[in-house]
C-alpha cells in the first residue's frame, strides 16, 4: 500500500512537467540560431529566445541545470530539441564547477534579480528543472532559495541533506 502511494504521486509530478514543457519547448535546435550567453558579475547563464514571440507577448520560462558532467549548452540543447508549437524562452545558467554548489547560489540569485526581469517571460510558467547534481540544486533552490517557479521537474537526482520537512512543507504547492 505504501509503495502505490508514493507511485500515486508520479503521475502528477509528470503530468505538471508534461503541462508545462511538452506544448513549450520550441523548434529543434539549428546551427542558425545558436543561444545567446548572459555575462552576470557572477557567471554567465545561456538565453535562447523563441522563433515566433510577438511583441509584447510573454512566453512560458524553463530554468534548466546541467548535471555534473556536463555543461549549460548541453542541458539547453535538449530542451532545444523538444518539439512544440508554443514558444518558451530556455535559460540554462552554467556552475563555477562540476555539479552545483552554494558557489553557484549568486549566480543563480543575479539571473532571478536581473536576468528573469528583461525576458519576456510569464511568471505564471516558470519550470525549474535540473538533472542529476542540477536536480538536487534544483530542490535546495526551490526548499531553501524560494526560486520563484510554478513548477519543478528533477531526473536522476537527490534531495540535499539540508532541505528539511517544514521546507518541503512550505512549498507544498508548487507541483
Amino acid at each position: 500500500m505504501r509503495t502505490h502511494q508514493k507511485i500515486g504521486l508520479i503521475p502528477r509530478w509528470l503530468v505538471c512537467a508534461w503541462a508545462i514543457c511538452a506544448p513549450i519547448a520550441g523548434a529543434p535546435a539549428s546551427p542558425d540560431d545558436p543561444p545567446t550567453r548572459v555575462d552576470l558579475k557572477s557567471g554567465h547563464c545561456l538565453v535562447q529566445m523563441p522563433k515566433g514571440l510577438r511583441e509584447h507577448e510573454r512566453a512560458p520560462l524553463i530554468v534548466c541545470l546541467h548535471g555534473t558532467e556536463t555543461k549549460a549548452a548541453d542541458i539547453l540543447a535538449f530542451w532545444r530539441a523538444l518539439d512544440s508549437p508554443l514558444p518558451v524562452v530556455i535559460v540554462a545558467p552554467q556552475a563555477v564547477a562540476a555539479g552545483w554548489r552554494d558557489a553557484d547560489l549568486p549566480l543563480i540569485r543575479e539571473m532571478v534579480a536581473e536576468l528573469m526581469p528583461e525576458l519576456p517571460v510569464d511568471r505564471e510558467r516558470v519550470l525549474l528543472t535540473g538533472h542529476s547534481a542540477g536536480g538536487a540544486m534544483t530542490f535546495h533552490l526551490l526548499y531553501r532559495d524560494a526560486f520563484p517557479c510554478t513548477a519543478v521537474a528533477v531526473t536522476a537526482n537527490y534531495v540535499p541533506p539540508g532541505v528539511t520537512g517544514a521546507d518541503v512543507a512550505a512549498r507544498a504547492s508548487v507541483p
